[in-house]
């Protein structure tokens, strides 16, 4: 194949995948729920697509005197990538797996690698998601049925009172390691040292949950521990439910909560 053809052939290559990269293809290939929602990032991969097309058509219209490579240069070119990436794959599980903290592990391990007991949230029919009944992690552990802390007896025992705490991640208190210094936690600690021996507080904070989790969390999971007082603290989670299209914005939250995938 003459440079010449090879050019004109460059050409259509380059006009046919730009055009084949667009943002469904991202969508389906490498977003894991299935949509693009920065504005900013669709914007780039528009442009990208744009530029590569005006690069083909720059390229059949000039024919530039390029020198392009033959097959077997093409061929060595590949393997080479091949190879490189493989490594660089190989090294950055090495990495992931012996080498990073638990934080880091945890942030970028890919889901499908994990054991299901090690996942601190679970699916839930209701709620889209919930923290994991029985995990445990360092000084972290949910009980039987899924809330931060010790097990909690069922019916509530004669003379307790129950306060359950409701919430999202400042309730829960993530990145907070000792099941104790939570928020709730320490709420028990200091009414107990103040003489209230019969009191419990049960955290049920789910990180990322607003209003409308917290609503269902305390219908389907929280009434069936008799709290006698319930405490709700979102902090900016509810703010975040508008973070949206405005026309997609619904009284149910579609517009900004997913499904678990």
């Amino acid at each position: 194949m003459n440079d010449d053809r090879r050019v004109r052939t460059l050409g259509w290559l380059l006009i046919g995948g730009s055009l084949l990269i667009n943002e469904p293809l991202i969508e389906l290939v490498l977003v894991p729920d299935g949509e693009i929602e920065d504005p900013m990032l669709s914007a780039v991969v528009l442009g990208f697509a744009c530029l590569g097309v005006a690069v083909g058509v720059y390229v059949l219209r000039r024919r530039p005197a390029w020198h392009l490579p033959g097959a077997a240069e093409c061929a060595l070119a590949a393997a080479s990538l091949v190879l490189t990436l493989v490594f660089a794959e190989s090294a950055a599980r090495f990495w992931l797996r012996f080498v990073a903290s638990e934080s880091a592990q945890e942030r970028y391990t890919l889901i499908h690698d994990i054991d299901g007991e090690e996942l601190r949230y679970s699916r839930h029919h209701y709620l889209n998601y919930y923290t994991t009944p029985d995990f445990e992690k360092g000084d972290t552990r949910h009980n039987s049925l899924g809330f931060r802390g010790e097990e909690i007896a069922i019916p509530k025992p004669p003379n307790t009172f129950r306060i359950a705490t409701l919430g999202g991640s400042t309730t829960y208190n993530y990145g907070v390691e000792d099941d104790d210094h939570t928020y709730p936690g320490r709420l028990e600690h200091h009414l107990r040292e103040m003489g209230y021996r019969g009191v419990e507080v049960i955290n049920a904070g789910v990180g990322g949950y607003n209003s409308f989790e917290s609503l269902i969390n305390l219908q389907f999971r929280v009434l069936d521990v008799e709290p006698d007082l319930v405490i709700v603290y979102q902090n900016t989670n509810d703010v975040h439910t508008r973070f949206v299209d405005p026309a997609f914005y619904r009284g149910d939250n579609f517009g900004r909560r997913r499904p678990w995938s």
